[in-house]
């Protein structure tokens, strides 16, 4: 009986007649004859038809926001009665949607998504706490010449809300500074508060990283760190060179990851000779193996192109 009442409800049928009233009324009584008879020959208990109402809007509201998807027709059932039969509070009804593994693992997702790793238990169990919380508010509804009275449960706290708190906190704001110093940058708030804007709409860190590689920070770091092995200005024809660096860095490698890599490989192989031609006026052999080798860590510690050359001639 419960569950065809809330079906009925759910699919907007119209409750019109005692029988579909009784229904919502006497969500987890006695259904023998007797008790049945004496319930037809009550009046209907409006009050409670509102309130059931307002449970299932509740419902039809929180299982979506907070799991991804609609109630079932039995959690439907057991989020109304819960509150109608068992008489618990609807914190209690929302307690148990909201600590279930399956809302645990939604959180946890979406703040990794933003951190780039998982978080700890506290910070969930904070999360769904918040989640909990609802604003009961009753108003009136008028039609023509009668009324209703009306009753709203509002969820205090959407995913939205949790996901944009998070987003401004803390973590979420030295995931960003080190993001972006591990890029060779030094963040402004600017900065800052531009990527947890990103992470408050949804995106996850490896989006954000990517975007910042490729954009104007990403493209600073790609020419300073040419600069530093090369001993010039990045030109128009090392943009392969450019884009696989900031590629690099999209890919989560740091500028100084990124610096070892170019100056053990090609680009760090072609200045060494380079300044070893402009310090000995000659081309390298295999006896300056080590000398080559040694200006190549030099260059992947931070020290530049020029700063070699000077201190060599």
């Amino acid at each position: 009986m419960t569950t065809n009442l809330l079906r009925n409800e759910m699919n907007t049928t119209a409750l019109t007649s005692s029988n579909n009233q009784d229904k919502i009324l006497n969500v987890g009584v006695d259904n023998s004859n007797s008790t049945a008879m004496q319930r037809a020959m009550s009046p209907p208990d409006f009050a409670a038809i509102i309130e059931a109402r307002a449970l299932i809007s509740l419902a039809n509201s929180v299982y979506p926001d907070i799991l991804g998807r609609p109630a079932t027709s039995k959690e439907m059932t057991a989020f109304v009665n819960t509150i109608t039969a068992n008489h618990e509070s609807v914190y209690s009804a929302l307690h148990k949607v909201v600590y279930t593994q399956e809302a645990y693992n939604r959180i946890a997702q979406m703040d990794k998504a933003m951190l780039g790793y998982d978080v700890n238990n506290d910070t969930i169990s904070a999360q769904q706490e918040k989640l909990c919380q609802v604003t009961r508010s009753t108003g009136w509804a008028s039609s023509g010449h009668t009324g209703n009275t009306t009753v709203t449960y509002t969820p205090q706290y959407t995913m939205s809300d949790i996901r944009n708190d998070f987003a401004f906190g803390p973590s979420v704001r030295e995931a960003v500074v080190n993001m972006l110093t591990n890029m060779g940058v030094n963040p402004s708030e600017q900065d800052i508060t531009w990527s947890q804007d990103r992470f408050a709409e949804g995106r996850s860190y490896q989006s954000v990283l990517s975007e910042h590689a490729h954009g104007y920070h990403g493209d600073y770091a790609a020419k300073q760190l040419m600069s530093s092995i090369l001993g010039r200005a990045a030109t128009d024809g090392d943009s392969g060179w450019l884009n696989a660096m900031k590629d690099g860095l999209g890919n989560g490698m740091t500028y100084q990851q990124l610096l070892s890599k170019e100056a053990h490989g090609i680009l760090g192989d072609y200045a060494v000779k380079e300044l070893l031609q402009k310090i000995d006026g000659r081309s390298a052999t295999d006896s300056d193996t080590a000398w080559l080798n040694m200006v190549k860590d030099q260059l992947a510690g931070g020290k530049s192109y020029q700063q070699i050359l000077s201190e060599n001639t």
